[in-house]
């Protein structure tokens, strides 16, 4: 037979289970809300975290980039510098060279004028003929164009101007002697300059470019002796 009693007994018992599960409710969805926020603060601090490094990376960048153009900057200037340094060297030099040929000519007219003073009119007598000899001078006279070239050698009179040379020259062609010109050492020489030694002068056209296929039939032409 059945104990209706021990029914009574445990009917009590099943409320308080159910009390005991609503309990566990609240606690897991606290968890739960721990975890998410947790994760969203995890996220957060990551997004941040790579903010961070993305700027540290453009600052980094940004940096290189400056020192990269100021390097580039200095090596601008130092070339400068440079050819600054070497533009005024060339300067130097040239100066140099030209008061050093100023010295020379004019070492060389001083001492013609000197000889002239000390010295007769006629420095050399020819015992023989009876005539007076004047002191000469040889003067070589060039002229280079592309692979040729030709040389002719003139003894003047010490004394004896550029602008007589020429025209001694041009005797045949006078006409080209407008034409002419001669250079000591790439420059040209004035016509009252004197020749007071042995001196090497290069032969020059001046004038129309259209010349220049014809420069040696015009030097030929100006004496066919000189060339």
């Amino acid at each position: 037979m059945f104990d209706f009693d021990e029914l009574d007994e445990l009917d009590p018992l099943e409320p308080k289970a159910e009390a005991s599960t609503s309990q566990n409710v609240p606690e897991a969805e606290d968890l739960q809300k721990t975890t998410r926020e947790e994760a969203e603060g995890r996220t957060i601090r990551q997004d941040e975290e790579r903010k961070l490094r993305e700027r540290e990376e453009k600052l980094a960048g940004e940096e290189q980039e400056r020192k990269s153009r100021e390097e580039h900057e200095r090596k601008i200037r130092q070339v400068e510098v440079k050819r600054l340094q070497e533009e005024q060297e060339k300067l130097a030099r040239e100066e140099k060279e030209r008061l050093a040929r100023e010295m020379q000519d004019r070492t060389f007219r001083e001492a013609h004028q000197g000889r002239s003073k000390e010295e007769p009119e006629n420095t050399r007598e020819d015992t023989n003929e009876g005539k007076e000899l004047e002191r000469t001078a040889k003067v070589q006279i060039k002229l280079r164009y592309k692979a040729q070239s030709w040389s002719h050698e003139f003894s003047v009179t010490t004394g004896s101007t550029i602008l007589e040379l020429k025209q001694r020259m041009t005797e045949s062609a006078p006409e080209q002697a407008k034409w002419i010109d001669l250079l000591r050492e790439g420059k040209p020489v004035a016509d009252n300059e004197a020749i007071c030694g042995e001196e090497t002068f290069q032969f020059s056209f001046l004038g129309s470019q259209a010349l220049e296929p014809n420069l040696f039939h015009l030097a030929a032409s100006i004496d066919p002796r000189t060339f």
